[in-house]
């Protein structure tokens, strides 16, 4: 036991660290928009599955899309689990083309029983992303070129309860702190060096408590097949918001005036939200599964105003495959998964949205103790942003993302005969 509170703590201290050095996992220009480019809150295992998770109960998995699947824990099990990420990203607007890498370590989660059929879950995971940067040209008369760039995001350091009832019926909560700065920058630079030039920043402070309530109920087709169907709502939810804007004007690098301001009368907020799944498992065999998930956000308040941001749907289907768990041939112990997904956009540029489509594939791969995981997962996604509006060049965007994490699965919690 002294070991398992030493790495609570060590854990919880690394969440911290995590929180101050988040890393940015995008480069798309549409994260200039809203909060940015949302994240994709399923873990690495997941991933490759098509991002199912609220119908998907496994005791070897932490699961963050439902809290109800918490209390699956094994009683005597400690759980941790981190990934990093890397996304190449490739860009077309109109012929023009460019590709960016960019990556990083992306959460960190533990989970383990409190009590018997009661679990709980800790970790520190992102919410957004805001990272792009890029320029125009203009003649109108002098010439300028004005540059857009962008930095930030919206985390969530989350703690989640789950009780599980006569082994079928499970609840649970989940609180998540969110935090973070979104900062957009717009510089405006004349190739006349008499001109001024300006350099307008934005940063968007975010603070706010959100909470997921969740459910999943386990219906046996007999000793080795089941079928879960869960559930989460998320409640809408009002943030914490401070918008500081800062106003630059220059001439030959040489500062002539700065304006500073800081408003507290904007509105912002998380919408509702719903998510539903379901799945077909065999006990150490296979599962497949579904979700969908809805995001009122054309509800949601964003700089106090209301339909500025659209409805967003997100469609998954995934499934898990391993040949024996228990065989003495390494490969046929693997887990072999793959998936899909669609969804819209939540911004809305001129009127114009953008589709998301991805596919997916990734092995898990056992350690020398059976439980433990590296689990590989490679997605390929295209944003489809449909027809522009006259006068307006949308980006078509191309991605290949792998992820890599690490489940650590270890008995913990009992009481050995022979020290």
């Amino acid at each position: 036991m002294n070991k398992c509170k030493l790495v609570l703590l060590i854990v919880s201290a690394l969440f911290v660290q995590i929180a101050i050095n988040a890393q940015n996992n995008t480069n798309s220009p549409y994260a200039r928009y809203g909060y940015g480019v949302l994240a994709d809150q399923a873990f690495g295992n997941q991933r490759a599955m098509g991002g199912i998770g609220y119908g998907f109960r496994d005791p070897k998995t932490i699961n963050p899309l439902n809290p109800a699947s918490f209390s699956g824990v094994d009683s005597m099990t400690f759980m941790f689990d981190m990934g990093v990420s890397g996304v190449m990203g490739w860009f077309n607007e109109q012929g023009n083309k460019d590709s960016k890498f960019n990556g990083g370590l992306e959460y960190v989660a533990m989970q383990f029983p409190l009590y018997k059929d009661l679990g709980v879950g800790l970790g520190f995971k992102p919410v957004s992303y805001v990272g792009y940067e890029y320029q125009s040209t203009y003649s109108d008369p002098d010439v300028y070129t004005q540059i857009y760039s962008g930095s930030g995001g919206v985390n969530q350091l989350y703690a989640a309860l789950s009780y599980n009832f006569f082994k079928r019926f499970s609840v649970g909560i989940n609180a998540g702190y969110m935090f973070g700065d979104v900062a957009h920058v717009r510089s405006t630079v004349y190739s006349d060096a008499t001109s001024y030039n300006t350099i307008l920043a934005d940063t968007l402070r975010t603070s706010g408590l959100l909470v997921d309530f969740g459910f999943q109920y386990v219906h046996p087709l007999n000793k080795t097949t089941r079928i879960i169907v869960g559930g989460v709502y998320t409640p809408k939810t009002k943030l914490n918001e401070k918008v500081m804007e800062t106003a630059l004007v220059y001439i030959d690098n040489s500062v002539q005036n700065i304006s500073r301001t800081a408003s507290h009368d904007y509105d912002f907020e998380m919408p509702q939200s719903i998510g539903l799944g379901v799945s077909y498992a065999k006990l150490n065999k296979f599962t497949i599964g579904t979700d969908v998930l809805m995001q009122k956000w054309s509800d949601a308040s964003f700089y106090s105003k209301k339909d500025t941001l659209a409805d967003r749907m997100r469609l998954s289907i995934g499934g898990d495959f391993v040949i024996n768990p228990m065989s003495r041939n390494y490969l046929q112990r693997m887990h072999f998964r793959a998936g899909g997904h669609y969804s819209d956009s939540y911004i809305r540029i001129k009127g114009s949205e953008y589709k998301e489509y991805g596919v997916s594939l990734g092995i898990g791969i056992p350690m020398i103790d059976n439980r433990s995981y590296l689990n590989l997962s490679f997605e390929y996604m295209a944003l489809n942003p449909g027809a522009a509006p006259v006068g307006t060049t949308l980006i078509n965007e191309k991605y290949f993302k792998f992820t890599l994490s690490y489940t650590f699965n270890e008995w913990w919690f009992f009481k050995r005969k022979v020290q």
